[in-house]
């Protein structure tokens, strides 16, 4: 049976907590895609001339503000959403739901890493500058956790469009870091190469297991989905 499938034979209200649901998480990845890179550029004290002023640290804070309130609406459609059967627990300890449970885990553990990183930003000023910035570059784990979160446990995931937004996410962060990872001159340059080298293999293995898992025929099977409450027990 296919996600397609699934869905449409879901009761009217859930589908419609489900499609909710879809829609949050997705403008959850654009907003922390958009931190993401702001933040790597922020971090950069070789901006260009013509970088306006304003796109920096404060920008960057007020999108990640607006991240929590979108993860606090994806988790609120989530709980609510019956087909998936989560509660609290399952929202902050990972691998307690039986769907999809390695890419609902990959959520609540990108989750976990946002609330984390909030936290600590606010405590920004009784922390030390090196303790910040190591407890904020979980960003860098967070990002991933949370994209193929959403590849592997959306119904959406083969829908041109969602694919054409998620390969829009990728190649920001990806050109960002490239981008940074040209401006530190300490780096050797083997060293920035090797690790530009690493990024890019990086997404190639991302497209690859997208091709051999969710965009794959057997996916919803494979990954752990439930039959919907119309069809349990069915053949």
């Amino acid at each position: 049976m296919t996600d397609a499938t699934i869905v449409a034979l879901l009761p009217s209200d859930t589908q419609a907590l489900w499609f909710l649901n879809r829609a949050t998480g997705l403008v959850l990845l654009g907003l922390l895609t958009l931190s993401l890179v702001l933040g790597v550029v922020a971090s950069s004290r070789r901006l260009p001339s013509w970088w306006p002023r304003f796109i920096g640290n404060e920008l960057h804070r007020r999108v990640s503000v607006f991240s929590l309130v979108f993860l606090g609406l994806h988790i609120l459609t989530a709980v609510l959403d019956s087909f998936v059967d989560l509660d609290l627990f399952d929202v902050v300890i990972p691998a307690l739901t039986p769907y999809r449970p390695f890419w609902m885990a990959l959520g609540t553990l990108a989750t976990d890493v946002l609330i984390a990183v909030l936290i600590t930003t606010a405590l920004r000023a009784r922390m030390s500058e090196r303790s910040w910035r190591l407890s904020h570059a979980l960003t860098y784990l967070m990002w991933p956790m949370a994209l193929l979160h959403g590849l592997g446990i959306g119904t959406d995931t083969r829908n041109p469009a969602v694919l054409a937004f998620n390969a829009i996410c990728v190649g920001l962060v990806v050109a960002s870091v490239v981008w940074r990872l040209s401006t530190i001159g300490s780096l050797a340059r083997a060293t920035r190469l090797g690790a530009i080298g690493m990024t890019l293999i990086l997404v190639t293995g991302i497209a690859a297991w997208l091709t051999a898992g969710p965009l794959a025929p057997d996916w919803s099977r494979t990954a752990g989905t439930p039959p919907p409450p119309s069809t349990a027990g069915s053949s």
